[in-house]
C-alpha cells in the first residue's frame, strides 16, 4: 500500500468510527426517550456502519500496531464511545427472544420487526447482502426489509412454470447459471452476507427444515454460487499480480505452443482417468498398468513423482498453479516419456522456457486468463476450479470424454497423511491435536513457505480448522477447508456434467477418503476390467497429441501477440501519464473549478486507458478495491481528492512494473 493510501486509509477508518460513535450516542438518546421508531433508524444504520467497518477490518488489525501513537489514541477513544452502545444494541436486536408467545408476536407490527431484527445479522450491507426469500413469503416481510432500505432481495424458484403472483421488489432466480451470474456482476463488490428468510420463519413457527425441499435446494445452489465468487475474489486479490507478470512472460512461449481449443471433442467416449496423489493411491498405483494404452490418463504435476517411482507413466501431466514449486515437481521427471505437458498460461515461467514443443496451454483460471486466450483467438470457454483435479475434470467434459474417472481424490487425511508416500510430499505427516484442528510435522522448509504463503506466522503454531466428510466406505473421514471446497466443486461438475450429458459415466475409484456425490465407488481393478471389456478398438491418445502439437500456426500466433503488445504498450504508458498529470492537479491545495473540470476528463480517460490495458486492475484488484472505496465514502473535496491521490498513486507505480514485463516479451520475439 503506498504512503499516499495509508494516509487516506487512516483518514476513512477514524470517519467511519467517528460516524459509529455519533450513531452510538443517538441509539442511547433514543432509548432513554423511549423514540421506538428512532432506536430502529440508528440501529438500522449502526448495523450498516459495522459492515463498512468489516471490509477495512482486517486491514486495520494490520496496520494499527504500525500508526502513530496519536492516531491510536485517537480509535482507542472512538471504540470506547462505540462501546458504550453495545448492550442496548444486543439487547434490541435479540429483544424477540423477550416474547412469551413468538407465534402470535408475528401477527403484529411489532413482533414482526423483532423478527427481522433478530433475523439481520449485527453487520448489514443493506446495498449489498442479500436476503434470499420464498415464493410463498408473506409479502409484508418484504415491505419491513424495503422500508428499511433493503435493496437485494431474491427468490429461488426452480420450477419456472410456476404461476404465483410474482412481487416487483424481489429479483426472481430460476436456475443455477442466474445465481452465478447475480454474484458474478457485482465483481469485487460482492455481498458478505446471504441470508435466508423463510427458513427464518420456518423455525420461529416450529416448523421443521425439510433439507430436500425445493426451497432448500434453491438455497444450497445460491450459497454455492455466493461461495464459489468469495473464493475467485480471494484468489484473484492473492495471485492476481503474480498471474499477470507471469502470464505476460509466458506470452512468446505460449505463441509457439499448442492450445487445448485444438483438442476439443478429439477424444470422444475415450475413457479419462485423473490421478491424483492421496493417500489411497498407494493402494492402487500399480493398476494403472492395465489402463496404459486404453484410456487418457492425465496427472498433477504433484503426482509425477509417484507415478515415476511405479514405472508408470501418463498420457498428460498437468499444471494450474503459478507458484514455482510447480516447476520443481516435474523438473526430475522424464518428460519425454509422457505425450504432453497441459500448462495453465499463467504457471511458472520455467515450465515453459524448459518444455517448449512438447506444451498444450489452457486457461488455468477462466475469471483472469481470459486476457490471454483471446490474444489467439482460443476463445474456448473451460471451467475452472480450485485445483488442478477439477481443472482436469472440465476439460476432460470439454474432450468429450466418457466416463472420466477418479483415483487418489481422498480429499481427506487418511493414515496420518494428506499425500501419496510415493509423491513429492509424502514424507509429510498429519495429525489432530488436542484443541481438534489439524497439524503438520516433517515439512520440508520449502514446504512450510508454501503454507505460510496462506497464514503468515511461526510455522510451529501453524493450524489448519478440521472439516467432516462423508466417507468413501461410509461414515466420515477428517478432511480440511480447501479439500471440503475442491469436495464440494466435484459434486457441482458431476451434477453439470450429467445435466449436459446424461450418457456420461462418473467412477470414483479413489478406494478411500471422501465420497463424492455424483461419482459411483468402483475399485480400479474393477475398473480397468470394465473398459477392458468394452473397448473394441485402443485409442490412439500418442497420435491424437503429437497432431496436436505438431499442427501449431505460429506465424498467425506471433503476429497477434505482436499487435496486441504494442496496443498494450500504448496504454500503459498512456495510463502512466495521465495518473501523472491527475496527480499534479490533486496535489494542489485548493484547485480553482477549472482544474477539477481539467481533472474529471483527465480522469475518464484515465479510466478507458486502464481498461485498454487489461492487466492492471486484475495485478491490483485488492488495493484498487480499498481506493476506489475511501472515494466514495468521501465527505469533502479534499478528502475526495486525497483518496483519488491514492488510486493515481497505485496505477502510476504499477504501470512502469508491467510496461517492463511487456518490453521484455516484445524483446523475446523480435
Amino acid at each position: 500500500m503506498t504512503d499516499t493510501l495509508t494516509r487516506v486509509y487512516q483518514d476513512y477508518l477514524v470517519s467511519l468510527l467517528q460516524d459509529m460513535a455519533e450513531v452510538s450516542s443517538a441509539i442511547l438518546v433514543a432509548g432513554a426517550q423511549a423514540e421506538v421508531e428512532k432506536i430502529g433508524q440508528e440501529t438500522d444504520k449502526l448495523r450498516h456502519l459495522r459492515a463498512q467497518l468489516q471490509a477495512v477490518e482486517q486491514e486495520a488489525k494490520t496496520r494499527l500496531d504500525t500508526m502513530p501513537p496519536s492516531f491510536q489514541e485517537k480509535v482507542n477513544k472512538l471504540l470506547f464511545e462505540i462501546g458504550k452502545s453495545e448492550g442496548f444494541f444486543r439487547a434490541w436486536t435479540q429483544r424477540f427472544d423477550e416474547y412469551t408467545d413468538p407465534i402470535s408476536a408475528l401477527d403484529s407490527d411489532d413482533g414482526r420487526q423483532a423478527a427481522i431484527d433478530k433475523f439481520l445479522n449485527n453487520a448489514w450491507d443493506w446495498s449489498n447482502d442479500i436476503v434470499a426469500v420464498a415464493l410463498d413469503t408473506p409479502a409484508m416481510y418484504i415491505r419491513i426489509l424495503k422500508a428499511r432500505g433493503q435493496k437485494k432481495i431474491v427468490c429461488v424458484t426452480l420450477d419456472a412454470d410456476n404461476k404465483i403472483e410474482r412481487n416487483d421488489d424481489v429479483t426472481y432466480l430460476e436456475d443455477k447459471w442466474q445465481m452465478r451470474r447475480l454474484f458474478e456482476e457485482t465483481g469485487m463488490n460482492y455481498p458478505r452476507r446471504v441470508l435466508d428468510l423463510a427458513t427464518f420463519l420456518d423455525s420461529l413457527h416450529q416448523k421443521e427444515e425439510d433439507k430436500e425441499s425445493e426451497h432448500q435446494k434453491g438455497i444450497e445452489l445460491l450459497k454455492r454460487a455466493w461461495r464459489t465468487q468469495i473464493t475467485n475474489t480471494a484468489t484473484i486479490n492473492k495471485f492476481g499480480s503474480r498471474w499477470i507478470l507471469q502470464g505476460i512472460d509466458n506470452l512468446p512461449y505460449i505463441a509457439e505452443n499448442a492450445n487445448i481449443s485444438e483438442l476439443e471433442n478429439a477424444f470422444k467416449d475415450v475413457p479419462m482417468v485423473i490421478i491424483s496423489p492421496g493417500p489411497s493411491l498407494d493402494k492402487n498405483i500399480e493398476q494403472l498398468r492395465a489402463l496404459q494404452g486404453k484410456a487418457l490418463l492425465v496427472a498433477p504435476a504433484q503426482t509425477a513423482a509417484a507415478l515415476a517411482k511405479a514405472n508408470i507413466f501418463p498420457n498428460i501431466i498437468g499444471v494450474a498453479d503459478p507458484i514455482g514449486e510447480m516447476a520443481q515437481y516435474v523438473q526430475n521427471f522424464p518428460i519425454d516419456k509422457v505425450d504432453a505437458l497441459l500448462l495453465g498460461v499463467s504457471c511458472h515461467t520455467g515450465l515453459f522456457e524448459e518444455n517448449t514443443g512438447k506444451i498444450i496451454t489452457f486457461n488455468g483460471n477462466a475469471g483472469v486468463d481470459t486476457w490471454i486466450s483471446g490474444i489467439f483467438n482460443d476463445t474456448r470457454r473451460l471451467g475452472s476450479g480450485g485445483s488442478i483435479s477439477t481443472c482436469l475434470f472440465h476439460i476432460g467434459q470439454f474432450l468429450n470424454c466418457n466416463p472420466i474417472v477418479l483415483v487418489g481424490q481422498d480429499l481427506a487425511l487418511s493414515d496420518g497423511r494428506a499425500y501419496s508416500s510415493g509423491g513429492d510430499r509424502g514424507e509429510i505427516q498429519v495429525k489432530v491435536d488436542a484443541q481438534g484442528r489439524i497439524q503438520y510435522d516433517n515439512v520440508s522448509e520449502q514446504g512450510q513457505a508454501i503454507y505460510l504463503e496462506q497464514k503468515p506466522g511461526d510455522f510451529s503454531k501453524y493450524r489448519e480448522e478440521v472439516f467432516m466428510l462423508p466417507g468413501y466406505y461410509g461414515g466420515e473421514v477428517v478432511s480440511k477447508a480447501d479439500y471440503a471446497v475442491y469436495h464440494a466443486e466435484f459434486e457441482r461438475q458431476a451434477e453439470s456434467a450429467k445435466e449436459a450429458n446424461p450418457d456420461i459415466k462418473l467412477y470414483n475409484c479413489t478406494e478411500g477418503g471422501a465420497m463424492i456425490k455424483g461419482f459411483e465407488n468402483i475399485s480400479l481393478r474393477e475398473l480397468a476390467e470394465k473398459i477392458s471389456a468394452e473397448i473394441s478398438e485402443p485409442p490412439n491418445v500418442r497420435a491424437t497429441l503429437q497432431a496436436c502439437l505438431a499442427n501449431v500456426d505460429t506465424t498467425n500466433r506471433r503476429k497477434l501477440l505482436k499487435a496486441r503488445l504494442n496496443s498494450v504498450k500504448t496504454s500503459l504508458q498512456e495510463s502512466y501519464s495521465l495518473a501523472k498529470r491527475c496527480q499534479q492537479i490533486a496535489v494542489k491545495t485548493n484547485p480553482n473549478p477549472k482544474l477539477l473540470t481539467s481533472l474529471s476528463q483527465l480522469e475518464k480517460e484515465l479510466i478507458t486507458a486502464v481498461k485498454n490495458s487489461s492487466f492492471i486492475s486484475i495485478s491490483m484488484q485488492n488495493a484498487l478495491e480499498k481506493a476506489i472505496l475511501m472515494t466514495s465514502k468521501s465527505k469533502t473535496m479534499r478528502e475526495n481528492l486525497n483518496a483519488s491521490l491514492a488510486l493515481y498513486d497505485l496505477i502510476s507505480n504499477e504501470a512502469p512494473r508491467i510496461l517492463t514485463r511487456v518490453n521484455a516479451a516484445l524483446g523475446k520475439m523480435k
